[in-house]
């Protein structure tokens, strides 16, 4: 009865963490900034990981050295997916002007998160902004690499949908067009891209 108890009490709490970091997520979202860093600075001690949301607030902010404090906080687990640490920590570094950290970092976000597009994009503007033309070309094609799987992967399922999809029922219509749908879009990118 005990045991029952305590793990009534860890899925409650376990609850609490996702509604709070919801509630954080919210907020920033909604630029509301200030209230967000207080619900964090009240419920931080529960969970470590509020300092996530607690660094975007300093960002948006522009409150960058704040942000770096805050995120560096940041316990690696499974509630803040590594490659969106990586991610923000890059650009506050590079608002920080620490150009060599923010790399490492954005390399980070890269080898977590292969198709996390951003990333290169950052790493491409930077390099520009150093006339470092070759490596910025080299971070764009990496990430374009990336678009082209997809697209292939994309044009694929259509494919197969459309394949498997001889008789079709109404919900079966659904995911055709959606498929169809999606592989035109980047059909429509693969395009753009080309030019």
């Amino acid at each position: 009865e005990a045991l029952n108890y305590i793990e009534s009490d860890l899925q409650d709490l376990k609850e609490d963490k996702a509604i709070i970091q919801q509630q954080c997520y919210g907020l920033w979202g909604m630029e509301k900034y200030d209230e967000c860093i207080a619900k964090v600075n009240e419920k931080v001690g529960q969970d470590p990981d509020l300092n996530y949301y607690l660094s975007l607030c300093y960002f948006s902010k522009k409150e960058y050295q704040k942000a770096l404090d805050a995120i560096n906080k940041v316990v690696d687990n499974k509630t803040v997916i590594s490659y969106k640490k990586y991610y923000l920590k890059g650009k506050i570094l590079f608002a920080l002007n620490g150009l060599a950290e923010g790399k490492i970092a954005f390399e980070n976000c890269i080898k977590e998160n292969k198709k996390h597009l951003e990333a290169y994009i950052e790493l491409a503007q930077k390099y520009l902004e150093r006339n470092n033309f070759n490596m910025a070309f080299k971070m764009m094609n990496e990430g374009n690499k990336q678009i082209d799987e997809d697209i292939e992967n994309c044009l694929s399922q259509a494919k197969n949908i459309v394949k498997k999809s001889t008789t079709l029922y109404k919900s079966d219509e659904f995911h055709v067009s959606l498929a169809l749908s999606k592989s035109s879009a980047y059909v429509f990118c693969r395009k753009w891209k080309s030019k």
